[in-house]
């Protein structure tokens, strides 16, 4: 009986072996396969588990795209700053962090100058003795 195709995969024999094309940005990262394709046993004769390890590897294949991606715009704007800036940066953690940090310095703005509604000066600070009005001694009754 004939094994089902796996897209990726060939078969050997009845044994199932990898055949991913590894994307171009990604394949400094994989010196071991200098033709570009991902090749290897993947000790499975199941066309289901076969399928469930390439769609595996194709996954971690696309996170490190993502990652490679990241880190060129990271690099990109690295270029684009003043080492001084750059310093700052690296002091709150790198460029992943100033979002975040931004976003945490407006909610610290913003409760500090809501608290500052609340202040009211001193007696001695508003003319004629109070905020509330002048309370002249005579007008107890």
């Amino acid at each position: 009986m004939a094994k089902k195709a796996v897209k990726y995969a060939k078969l050997r024999g009845t044994t199932y072996h990898f055949n991913i094309p590894i994307p171009p940005s990604i394949r400094n990262l994989h010196p071991t396969h200098p033709t570009g394709i991902f090749r290897g046993t993947m000790k499975t004769s199941d066309p289901d588990e076969a399928d469930r390890q390439v769609r595996k590897q194709k996954a971690i294949f696309d996170e490190q795209e993502k990652q490679a991606a990241r880190r060129k715009d990271r690099d990109r704007i690295a270029s684009l700053l003043d080492p001084s800036d750059l310093n700052l940066i690296e002091e709150i953690g790198g460029i992943q962090n100033v979002v975040p940090t931004i976003i945490e310095l407006r909610k610290q703005a913003a409760f500090t100058l809501a608290g500052r509604g609340a202040d009211f000066p001193d007696d001695d600070e508003v003319e004629g003795g109070s905020q509330f009005g002048v309370i002249s001694e005579n007008t107890a009754t």
